[in-house]
């Protein structure tokens, strides 16, 4: 037992720089290091695959039901290197500018010290911009065989500068924005994308044995960078503005956020075009119209000189319904379409038939002059089995392989639709 007049071990003090070193490090953590803006450095120069809320998807509606924010990369060209550009705010000190480091580790990992980190940082302290890479090694390869790998970005103070992440205090930002809205990224390496073309070539057969003739056509033109057989390749701007793909990339936009690409059109003499005027689905929309346009057919026939008429010649505007067009019934139209933009006329001869009850209008001919026009992109949320590898796909475009170009297509419709009939009914309102 000591007793007061017993000399005390006293632990021995903090030379003068460790104590300042100690007490900085407490501080750092305590000033404001926030991540602004994180993009695609897959083209370099290129800022537009972007967070936030510039990297695709036009009014975020995945983010309705507690998704967050992400980024699709793909890898830059020639390399085996995912390269990211991040913007961020933290004090422009001296003791500060050789510490702050990034890391990039899968988003289902705990932070491990231990593992060999592929992510190399440099930054440019006059903008306060990072070049953040990742460089797949074997390690990691196995990680992007399929679609679902989700990424996240980490700043994080590098206090003995050994390039880790000592401590989970030691991170400032996870994979957060300084608006407050999470992300993770996705990433898109020789591995994932090669898999998804594979899956495209034998979609394309898959669906030729399967009577889906242009799902087929047009999945292996995706696939492979090559033109639909039967297509027609003319050259097409592609604008994120205008045309809305489902993620920002499949194209070789420049910071205008337009691009290089082609639309692939069917003549009204193609296949394509006489299975596409022949479908259920556009019978039924071509019914749509018509019903919309009742009371202007029920106005004709009441002109002067039109009374006495047994049948009229109308022709009316596919826009007084709608110009959007869902295939559902014709299962290769909706694996080619989905919805897609229907534009131009449709001409019926109107029979009036009068019976005890007042006049019944009844359409036994009509014909289409019309085109379909669609992007053709892959949404990664859309839900379906080949959405997720092919919205990937789009985003090793040009940098690995010529496939996973995102395109347009219009399919010209000039013609009679067989064996129609309508009664004409007014919509209800």
């Amino acid at each position: 037992m000591k007793t007061l007049d017993q000399p005390c071990a006293l632990r021995p003090p903090l030379d003068p720089v460790s104590a300042a070193f100690f007490w900085r490090s407490k501080a750092y953590m305590l000033l404001k290091v926030d991540v602004e803006e994180v993009w695609s450095n897959q083209f370099p120069g290129v800022e537009v695959n972007k967070l936030p809320g510039q990297s695709g998807h036009q009014g975020r509606p995945y983010l309705t039901s507690g998704g967050e924010e992400y980024l699709i990369v793909g890898q830059k060209s020639g390399t085996n290197t995912i390269s990211l550009k991040v913007k961020f705010d933290a004090p422009d000190t001296t003791e500060l500018q050789d510490k702050i480091k990034f890391k990039i580790l899968p988003s289902s990992w705990a932070v491990d010290a231990y593992h060999a980190s592929p992510t190399t940082t440099s930054i440019d302290w006059n903008t306060k911009i990072a070049t953040v890479e990742y460089e797949l090694n074997a390690f990691d390869a196995g990680l992007f065989e399929g679609y679902e790998t989700e990424m996240s970005l980490l700043m994080y103070l590098d206090m003995n500068q050994n390039n880790q992440i000592d401590s989970p205090s030691d991170v400032v930002s996870n994979s957060k924005l300084s608006n407050g809205d999470d992300f993770h990224l996705k990433f898109v390496f020789s591995n994932n994308y090669l898999n998804a073309a594979i899956l495209g070539a034998l979609g394309g057969v898959y669906g030729g044995f399967n009577d889906w003739p242009d799902a087929a056509n047009i999945l292996n033109a995706f696939a492979t960078g090559n033109v639909p057989s039967g297509a027609i390749d003319l050259n097409t701007t592609i604008t994120i503005s205008g045309d809305n793909p489902s993620h920002n990339n499949g194209v070789d936009f420049d910071n205008s956020g337009s691009g290089p690409s082609s639309i692939y059109v069917f003549d009204a003499l193609s296949d394509m075009s006489e299975r596409v005027l022949d479908s259920a689905d556009v019978a039924r929309h071509v019914r749509n119209v018509l019903d919309s346009n009742y009371d202007a057919i029920v106005s004709a026939f009441a002109q002067p000189g039109n009374e006495n008429e047994t049948f009229l010649v109308l022709s009316f505007p596919i826009s007084s319904f709608d110009e959007r067009i869902g295939f559902s019934v014709d299962g290769n139209l909706f694996r080619t379409f989905g919805t897609a933009k229907i534009s131009g006329t449709v001409e019926a001869v109107v029979n009036k038939l009068t019976g005890s009850e007042g006049d019944v209008y009844q359409v036994d001919v009509v014909s289409v002059d019309a085109n379909v026009t669609d992007l053709y992109d892959w949404d990664y949320n859309k839900g379906g089995d080949f959405d997720k590898p092919f919205a990937l796909m789009q985003g090793g475009f040009d940098t690995i392989a010529p496939g996973g170009q995102i395109f347009k297509l219009r399919t010209r419709l000039d013609g009679h639709i067989s064996d129609f009939l309508h009664f004409v009914n007014p919509t209800e309102d």
